[in-house]
């Protein structure tokens, strides 16, 4: 059985052996240093990543940059769990001198951005960006052009480096045992999901009797559950806010559509479809249920579940290697109720840099040296293809181009699809929405305390009509 130690280290001894030594391109005409402030050290805290390989980009590029200028750099490598403990103390306390310089993470980041931005607590980095812009993929800039309301501008105080999307995985050979292929599985929004149910019913009579068919998170920790609930909202076409109205949820048509999407939401789980403590799961439970055969399909914001199996070819491997080809990630979504596209939610990768008095040239020095291409395409490979790249000359990479490998080409043509309305951009409310994990709440609210899908969204909307008030009163 796949534990949560043992899925972070299950390439340790396949992934340790990478050398700092030649890895990072330098070029020191390329690098700014007329520092006008010095600063001891550059602190950088920047999410650890599941397996050890996953490190190795970001030593390397910060030993390199140190041995290139003699700077000083503090990088702590931390959980996403303290990136979000860490973020929230210096939103509520922004004087706080001890706060980090430079924080990046896979998905919170762009979760208090907005929020961070609005209240003028991070640094513009306009001038680092604009000069590159027609290096990134044209929609992914605009997603990180935040509000500053004490400024009154809309600027980039985030940098993009990656970006992911909700991938479909799904046990091919699971599948393959009650006769089913990928083809089998129904592009209808209702049928899709009855698919799942009716496997879970054969499989539990072919010697799987404790495997569950959906392992869709209902747990107010990570983002797994916000991404799921969000294509639950666009297969509905339910609309939270608009430029020109505001908060609109409690419109007719779609608070009609909201309860209607609680109560199918909560129904997995009050019907047996999903495991029980999918209530609880961390931000890798789903991944060591799917990875424990305990569930048959999943929905994840990284490639993470197949890539974690994708180790060097050897014979320690070989049980690794065969669960990445037994393991499917669909290329399409199922289509909304009315027939149409479905969007997909999708989280940038963003490097932050806080605005503090401890500021120095040498930070902003240290994050244009990321900014270069092959920096980027360092790091990105250090996440062992978890996240994409948000520059398009990057995704020319074998390690996206291989034919054979059909999670790239899953990830390729979902990066493609059409995608949801940024609500985080549009206005910081949807920070305090996710943060306090609205969704999951209102999902407890049903099945842990039998409040009915009508109240449950009628306590979730007020909830929303007060925090967006809260910000009214500020302006």
């Amino acid at each position: 059985m796949i534990t949560r130690r043992k899925f972070q280290k299950l390439s340790f001894f396949s992934l340790l052996l990478s050398s700092l030594k030649g890895c990072a391109k330098l070029d020191k005409s390329d690098l700014k240093l007329n520092s006008a402030v010095t600063n001891p050290e550059t602190f950088i805290l920047w999410e650890r990543g599941y397996l050890p390989g996953e490190n190795q980009g970001i030593l390397q590029l910060v030993a390199a940059w140190k041995q290139l200028t003699g700077k000083k750099v503090n990088l702590k490598l931390v959980s996403d769990d303290f990136i979000e403990q860490s973020l929230l103390e210096t939103w509520k306390n922004p004087n706080n001198v001890k706060a980090p310089n430079i924080i990046f993470s896979i998905t919170f980041n762009q979760i208090i951005a907005p929020l961070l931005a609005w209240e003028d607590q991070l640094l513009d980095l306009s001038d680092l960006i604009e000069p590159i812009a027609s290096s990134f993929d044209p929609d992914v800039l605009p997603q990180v052009l935040y509000h500053n309301q004490v400024r009154g501008d809309r600027s980039y105080y985030a940098l993009p480096i990656g970006q992911s999307d909700a991938y479909i995985h799904y046990w091919k050979d699971s599948l393959a045992e009650i006769g089913y292929t990928e083809t089998d599985i129904p592009q209808e929004w209702h049928q899709f999901w009855q698919f799942w149910k009716t496997a879970q019913t054969q499989l539990r009579s072919h010697q799987h009797p404790d495997l569950y068919g959906l392992g869709l998170c209902m747990s107010a920790n990570g983002f797994d559950t916000i991404a799921a609930f969000q294509l639950f909202l666009d297969a509905h076409n339910v609309k939270i806010a608009t430029h020109q109205n505001g908060i609109v949820l409690n419109n007719t048509n779609n608070r009609k559509d909201f309860i209607a999407i609680i109560e199918e939401f909560a129904d997995f789980y009050r019907q047996g479809y999903v495991p029980t403590d999918t209530l609880t799961w961390s931000g890798s439970g789903n991944n060591i249920a799917f990875l424990n055969h305990r569930i048959l399909m999943t929905l994840n914001m990284t490639l993470s579940i197949p890539r974690s199996q994708k180790l060097e070819n050897n014979q320690y491997n070989q049980n690794a290697a065969k669960r990445y080809r037994d393991i499917g990630t669909l290329a399409t979504y199922p289509k909304k109720l009315d027939g149409t596209t479905l969007q997909a939610p999708r989280v940038l990768n963003q490097i932050l840099v806080l605005k503090h008095s401890q500021n120095s040239q040498d930070t902003l020095d240290f994050v244009q040296y990321l900014l270069k291409p092959d920096n980027i395409r360092q790091l990105i490979h250090g996440f062992n293809g978890r996240i994409l790249p948000t520059m398009p000359q990057l995704l020319k990479d074998p390690l996206w181009q291989d034919p054979s490998d059909h999670h790239s080409a899953a990830a390729l043509a979902i990066c493609n699809r059409p995608r949801l309305p940024e609500y985080d951009k549009l206005h910081p409310i949807f920070s305090h929405i996710y943060m306090q994990q609205l969704w999951a709440q209102i999902i407890h609210r049903v099945i842990c305390k039998n409040a009915s899908p009508t109240e449950a969204a009628n306590w979730g909307i007020e909830e929303i009509q007060n925090i967006w008030q809260s910000f009214e009163n500020k302006l």
